[in-house]
């Protein structure tokens, strides 16, 4: 799995991806910053964790689209298939790279904390369990788009497919309300990604939502497995 995962982080920081994402990242994160903190003289950075999971909701497919359906594209699949690691190292070796980019990512917010802390108190509590709050939902977003990126070898079709899946497991709620069935309402506001981020955003840490990421995470990582592995057997 070492191999693969070294194999991944070179190849986000030797092609654009990696360089994207974290601009990106920081380019947003500044900006709410400085909207709702500087233009306010506040160190509270409760909105801009929140903000920040919808530009996590934007970008995740940019970490995920090539992750395997290169591979497949270029036939450099075959390589790692007879290579003497199990496809679940191929698929953890390729998910934790993707992580590493991620929390490159979220760390900003430790370094506005530091900052803030220069000029007032800071609450590290609830800075810390928003970032931890970001990262599983990036998990899980990452998660998706991998089984996504495994079905097929198109990169484009890949970041939109995670894309939209992305965009609906978080609007959930946003559906819920539309809901007839209070049976429905309920099954679809468990479900929203939204939901279970918007606590950590708040400073609460709920055993529930991260027990929430941690499965929706293992869940498609697994079914990603599975997937890989019909390929690789099948011939």
């Amino acid at each position: 799995m070492s191999a693969v995962f070294r194999r991944e982080v070179r190849t986000y920081f030797t092609s654009p991806i990696g360089y994207i994402f974290i601009s990106l990242f920081y380019l947003f994160s500044g900006i709410f910053m400085y909207f709702y903190c500087v233009r306010y003289a506040t160190a509270d950075l409760t909105n801009v964790v929140l903000s920040l999971s919808q530009i996590v909701m934007y970008l995740a497919p940019l970490l995920t689209m090539r992750l395997f359906s290169e591979d497949r594209k270029n036939k450099t699949d075959q390589a790692l298939f007879t290579a003497p690691v199990t496809t679940g190292q191929i698929v953890m070796g390729k998910f934790f790279a993707a992580m590493v980019v991620m929390v490159l990512g979220a760390a900003i917010l430790i370094v506005y904390g530091l900052i803030f802390s220069l000029y007032a108190p800071i609450e590290w509590l609830v800075l810390l369990n928003g970032v931890l709050g970001l990262i599983l939902h990036g998990a899980a977003l990452i998660a998706i788009g991998s089984l996504i990126s495994a079905l097929t070898e198109n990169q484009v079709i890949a970041a939109v497919g995670a894309f939209g899946v992305a965009l609906l497991v978080t609007m959930l709620d946003s559906v819920a309300t539309a809901m007839s069935s209070q049976l429905l309402r309920t099954v679809f506001t468990a479900l929203s990604f939204y939901e279970k981020y918007y606590s950590f955003s708040q400073g609460l840490l709920n055993i529930a939502s991260i027990l929430f990421f941690v499965s929706v995470s293992g869940l498609f990582l697994y079914y990603t497995v599975r997937s890989i592995d019909r390929r690789r057997y099948a011939g």
